[in-house]
C-alpha cells in the first residue's frame, strides 16, 4: 500500500497570523523532517489541484460553501489567478 501526500507551494503562502498553529513555517519543518528521516521516499507525492463545488460538497454542505464565499475578499478572477502564480 502507497501513502499520498499532497501538497501545493501555495500551502506556504497560508498565513493565518502568530496566534494560529497552522503556519509555512510548520509546513516546511514537516517536510524536511519526512526528508531526514526517509519517509519521503515512500510517499506518493502529488500537487493538490482547486475542487470543484461538487467536490467541495462532498465534504462540506452547501450552506457551509455559501458562507466561505460570502466570507472570501472580493476579486475578480484574473487579479485572483495572477495571485496565485
Amino acid at each position: 500500500m502507497t501513502t499520498g501526500y499532497i501538497t501545493h507551494p501555495d500551502f506556504l503562502k497560508h498565513e493565518m497570523g502568530s496566534h494560529h498553529p497552522e503556519c509555512p513555517e510548520l509546513i516546511q519543518a514537516i517536510n524536511d523532517q519526512m526528508i531526514r528521516s526517509g519517509v519521503d521516499r515512500f510517499l506518493h507525492h502529488l500537487d493538490a489541484h482547486l475542487a470543484s463545488e461538487d467536490q467541495l460538497e462532498l465534504v462540506h454542505s452547501p450552506d457551509h460553501i455559501a458562507f466561505v464565499k460570502e466570507q472570501a475578499p472580493k476579486v475578480d478572477m484574473p487579479c485572483l489567478m495572477a495571485i496565485r502564480l
